[in-house]
């Protein structure tokens, strides 16, 4: 289904968008890596930029319900980082701003999670609908 191809396009969005801007950064930061998957297979690198997709919701349903004729997305970013809440919440922010440029909307603001207090974490959530006709080269 067209919908399971969101994230990966998402996140190839931000990846990318991540590598052209990198120059800009400083620190710490500019060595950020991104996952789609919460289990380490390597060495960790930070800060970690996870990228998940939480259940989708269908949109404008027909009355016969054969297709899926939208998606309401939702997206939850966790940054983590070993060193610093600040670097966490650093790029939690140009995160955030890479988001609102693809017009996802943000429905819970980027917070620090205290969880585990070996690591510092910043997790924020976005949504946006996506039609099944939507160009997405151009988010």
């Amino acid at each position: 289904m067209w919908t399971n191809e969101l994230t990966n396009i998402v996140y190839s969005h931000l990846l990318s968008r991540w590598e052209k801007d990198k120059n800009l950064f400083y620190g710490a930061i500019k060595n950020t890596s991104f996952t789609r998957t919460s289990k380490v297979v390597d060495k960790p690198v930070f800060p970690t930029v996870l990228v998940k997709k939480i259940a989708g919701v269908e949109q404008g349903r027909t009355l016969d319900g054969k297709f899926v004729n939208a998606t309401l997305l939702t997206i939850q970013i966790e940054v983590t980082d070993n060193r610093l809440q600040n670097n966490a919440d650093e790029v939690s922010d140009i995160i955030c701003e890479y988001m609102k440029d693809m017009r996802f909307e943000m429905v819970s603001e980027p917070i620090a999670d205290e969880s585990d207090p070996a690591v510092y974490r910043t997790i924020a959530r976005y949504r946006r609908v996506f039609g099944a006709s939507d160009i997405l080269d151009d988010l």
